[in-house]
């Protein structure tokens, strides 16, 4: 006779397995869970059921990283790519986070989308600026963060320290007792 296995009495299947979509993950659970514990019983035609089985736990893996990460120095900006030659099926978005501290610590969101670059705009010229990026998955799980190194903008403001040349004076044909006039160019 067929048995119903009962899942955490949400889902009842008389297959021996279950796959659980991200789909049916999101509705039976509100948000998507990156990490389902569940328990199964059988239960026969007439409704008697077993006891539970102990609870077993599945997990998403978090993404992995991206491949690579790039930052050059623009005129008040920094054009920053990766690459990322296999984004996980469950992607989401790419985070890109700056931090003028250091390249481990007092990073902020600058970017959080589909696309492989992005151009930080700052005129922030001294300051070192480290970037990293970050893989996120639909259930909200990150991946470890590809660093760039210290970088710093160009400066569009560039301070014109070349002096002018030195003018020369030359006289008119008289003398200048005939009120000619000197020439200065």
């Amino acid at each position: 006779f067929p048995v119903t296995i009962t899942i955490a009495n949400i889902f009842k299947t008389t297959n021996t397995s279950f796959a659980l979509t991200f789909d049916q993950n999101r509705i039976y659970f509100g948000t998507a869970k990156a990490t389902i514990n569940a328990r199964v019983r059988a239960v026969d035609a007439v409704g008697n059921a077993s006891a539970w089985s102990s609870q077993k736990t599945a997990t998403n893996p978090a993404p992995g990283p991206v491949d690579s990460i790039s930052a050059t120095a623009l005129y008040d900006s920094i054009d920053v790519k990766w690459a990322h030659a296999t984004p996980p099926s469950d992607f989401s978005a790419y985070v890109l986070q700056v931090s003028t501290t250091s390249g481990t610590s007092g990073f902020s969101n600058a970017y959080t989308g589909p696309d492989l670059s992005y151009n930080y705009p700052t005129v922030a010229f001294t300051t070192d600026h480290w970037f990293r990026v970050l893989v996120r998955d639909k259930f909200g799980s990150l991946s470890t963060a590809v660093t760039s190194g210290a970088i710093k903008p160009k400066s569009s403001f560039v301070a014109d320290t070349t002096p002018p040349a030195v003018p020369t004076i030359t006289a008119g044909s008289s003398s200048i007792a005939n009120n000619d006039p000197v020439v200065l160019s």
